[in-house]
């Protein structure tokens, strides 16, 4: 799970006093390029909960997520906050921005519930910690009746705001309840997050409704889908833990452990029921980060201590044992697929019985099978290439670049018994030597 950046930004910039407590703030959370990355950039859920934590231990207040919301201003939340401002209605302005909530957090979601007269949003998290869970609630929630006040140019609130967590002991935070929420009725335990709305609110126009900028902001929005979520590890948390320990240097099983509160042997054993490791999660998790650094302007040292690699050739290293598993597991399919008769022999856009993207096909009319082509080479996988080394490379060691195989036949199309496609020298055969071959 993940946030825009623009979220911590918001909640670090929110509970400090400066701009270099700030900088402590998320560099202790995990997260220290939050207050000069691009919007486009997103950071594990996990960090923004260690983030909420230095925040609520510096408060010393269980409210510090409304502390936090009462810092809100227009714009704050990127394009997210434009979806709901440039919409006719209340009604669709919330619409737009539950729809495309994954813009600021892919670990929240927004539901909704009609009952007579009154309509009923929710709010909750896919994963988090049950102890800032209600913190996290009445910042976003809070936020929220914010965005409507501005987007109604009046002191909008709700009927009722219900919080799953219990009531805080401190007499004082109550009133920051009333300046969140206004005149709404404020109970808790009530066994979810939401507020609650006349039914007739959500007819009422936004003064800051642009149609012309509401359909550039839905585009961009709509060019910008939920992102792919990697899949969790058998340990419920561990790949979270691990995220959160990537900036800090190389993490340990010993601190995941201690993150998700059990003992290092314990972690361990529950890796072994499993079937896994923990060097086999680790490793997971560094190549699905690693997918996202490739588009960043991060240089090789840089991408590797982002992964926590010690040195830029450990993550070279990496890099080729994952592409190397990549083509591995890649090999079993293509060879189902030329048993199957992906291979036929006859139309389809084949030669020599071989469609132009099946492995063992050689391509091009220069040496090496391909205009500027290194010599000997021929395309896709194990079929046509060397078992063993490197997909489809001619060595040359014996006729034809196939080691033990009849000179210039290729092993694979299903064409071969009426034609033969030779490699003589490393140089794809032409059309004319093919028929005069025949």
């Amino acid at each position: 799970m993940t946030e825009s950046v623009v979220v911590p930004r918001f909640i670090a910039t929110a509970a400090a006093s400066s701009c270099a407590d700030a900088e402590r703030m998320v560099r202790a959370a995990g997260i220290p390029g939050v207050l000069r990355d691009p919007e486009t950039v997103r950071t594990p859920s996990a960090n923004t909960y260690r983030l909420w934590g230095s925040v609520v231990s510096r408060a010393g207040r269980a409210d510090a997520g409304l502390l936090a919301a009462a810092e809100y201003e227009p714009g704050t939340l990127d394009l997210f906050d434009y979806l709901l401002s440039t919409a006719p209605t209340v009604g669709e302005g919330l619409a737009r921005a539950a729809a495309h909530v994954h813009l600021v957090s892919s670990n929240s979601v927004f539901s909704s519930h009609e009952s007579d007269d009154e309509i009923t949003f929710g709010y909750a998290v896919r994963h988090g910690d049950a102890e800032l869970r209600g913190v996290v609630a009445e910042f976003a929630l809070a936020v929220v009746v914010a965005q409507l006040r501005h987007a109604t140019g009046t002191a909008f609130a709700p009927i009722r705001v219900g919080f799953a967590h219990r009531a805080p002991r401190r007499r004082d935070a109550h009133a920051g309840y009333a300046e969140a929420f206004g005149e709404a009725r404020v109970d808790f335990e009530t066994g979810a997050d939401t507020i609650t709305l006349h039914r007739a609110d959500l007819t009422r126009p936004l003064v800051t409704a642009d149609p012309a900028l509401a359909v550039i902001i839905r585009r961009a929005a709509d060019a910008l889908p939920p992102p792919r979520q990697a899949p969790e590890s058998a340990v419920p948390g561990l790949h979270a833990a691990i995220r959160a320990q990537l900036a800090d240097g190389r993490p340990s099983l010993a601190e995941a452990a201690r993150m998700l509160a059990v003992s290092p042997r314990t972690l361990q054993r529950r890796l072994g029921e499993f079937g896994t490791t923990w060097r086999a999660e680790l490793d997971a998790v560094r190549r699905e980060q690693s997918a996202g650094l490739l588009h960043t302007c991060a240089g090789p040292a840089q991408r590797a201590a982002r992964l926590g690699f010690a040195e830029s050739r450990s993550l070279r290293r990496a890099m080729s044992r994952w592409d190397a598993r990549e083509r591995e597991a890649s090999r079993p399919l293509l060879r189902d697929a030329v048993r199957d008769g992906g291979v036929d022999g006859v139309g389809n856009g084949t030669r020599d019985g071989v469609p132009d993207d099946v492995p063992g096909r050689v391509t091009g009319g220069e040496p090496g099978g391909g205009p500027g082509g290194e010599p000997g080479r021929v395309t896709g996988g194990e079929p046509g290439g060397v078992p063993g080394r490197e997909p489809g490379r001619v060595t040359g060691r014996e006729p034809g670049g196939v080691p033990g195989g009849e000179p210039g036949r290729t092993r694979e199309g299903a064409g071969r018994d009426r034609r033969r496609s030779t490699v003589a020298a490393g140089r794809a055969t032409s059309p004319e030597e093919e028929a005069e071959a025949s």
